[in-house]
């Protein structure tokens, strides 16, 4: 946001930045809860749609549709057109895309099934998803075009838009985007998608930051001290989750080095508790003989996705082995452990009783 409002990057102006906008999403998160989320959520929705999608329009005039092409063939190859034949995605890639993005997003991500969870009409909920379905898919098409649109924009921009490009150093691929629509838009809609991008930063900080509080609250701090009844105190303990996450993120996105890409961080990370949520959701809800020993076990061997962490991989000297490969065992270890540990256990009653 700072570069493209062409404003220099200083460390001072970006943690100043980021720290005052976090403030203000656990302000209202807080005290706003699930209406505050909802709100702020249509709004960003509505505004980053209609400003991203004006901004591809004007961009197509600077730099012509055949052109993006054009430049995408010459740097990427057939790679860039064909994902399976891609060095940086491959087949087995894209599956692993396909579980995290499409199937896990959809089924198990916490701060999804939160909304659909506060609907009270079950006849709702799928056409919640399906409205739902086409926002995912245009937050994951259209900025994507706008970094494709970068790539021909650079090529034949000339020596001056390089040098500046090139001045960012290590971060240039990252400042591109935003350097070009700061140099390419007319000012009133570098400022509208301005806006738009503050307001999508705060959605995301206020989804997750509830969602995630809302679960500690509610599923371990209410069972351990015996408050399931007690909303005041699942109030009260979502509040001050709230505030101790949102300390975590800024020293998690400020303080600490990661060693790979933050989205292949996010997505393994992310599958310690999906590759075992997964299987339990499938196999609780369709499989009659699931026992209480095969959720434990395939919780624990969910862990094994730990694996896919670089610091982690290096230490067990599989640096060369892709965080998509490891998710895949790691699903796999889950569901045999949660086949195995149901057999080894007595039948529940119930499924005794109906055989």
């Amino acid at each position: 946001i700072i570069t493209l409002l062409g404003v220099e990057a200083q460390p001072a102006v970006v943690i100043g930045l980021m720290v005052a906008l976090v403030a203000i999403a656990v302000v209202y998160t807080a005290f706003g809860g699930m209406r505050a989320v909802v709100a702020t959520d249509v709004f960003q929705f509505v505004l980053l749609t209609v400003g991203v999608v004006v901004a591809i329009v004007a961009l197509l005039q600077v730099v012509p549709f055949q052109s993006v092409v054009d430049a995408v063939g010459q740097q990427k190859g057939a790679g860039g057109f064909n994902p399976v034949v891609s060095e940086d995605f491959g087949p087995a890639y894209m599956l692993w895309m396909v579980l995290v993005a499409g199937v896990v997003s959809s089924a198990i991500w916490p701060t999804a099934l939160s909304r659909a969870l506060c609907i009270k009409k079950e006849s709702d909920v799928p056409k919640t998803y399906l409205i739902a379905s086409l926002i995912f898919m245009g937050r994951m098409v259209l900025p994507a075009f706008l970094g494709i649109i970068a790539i021909a924009y650079f090529s034949g921009a000339g020596a001056q838009m390089a040098a500046t490009l090139s001045a960012h150093g290590r971060d240039a691929d990252l400042v591109a985007t935003p350097v070009m629509l700061g140099d390419a838009l007319p000012a009133w809609l570098v400022g509208l998608l301005a806006v738009a991008m503050f307001a999508s930063f705060m959605s995301t900080q206020d989804s997750y930051l509830f969602c995630w509080s809302s679960i500690i609250a509610r599923d371990i701090l209410a069972p351990l001290g015996g408050r399931n009844d007690d909303a005041s105190f699942q109030i009260w303990a979502t509040r001050i989750g709230i505030v101790l996450i949102a300390l975590y993120e800024i020293y998690w996105g400020l303080i600490y080095e990661g060693g790979e890409d933050i989205w292949d961080y996010l997505a393994v990370s992310g599958s310690i508790y999906f590759c075992s949520g997964l299987v339990l959701l499938a196999g609780g809800a369709y499989w009659p003989r699931a026992t209480r020993r095969g959720a434990l076990a395939a919780l624990i061997l969910g862990f094994t996705a730990l694996v896919g962490l670089g610091p982690v991989k290096t230490a067990l000297g599989l640096a060369d082995a892709s965080a998509p490969v490891i998710g895949f065992v790691a699903i796999g270890l889950s569901l045999a452990g949660f086949i195995i540990g149901s057999l080894s256990e007595r039948a529940p009653a119930s499924t005794s009783a109906s055989g």
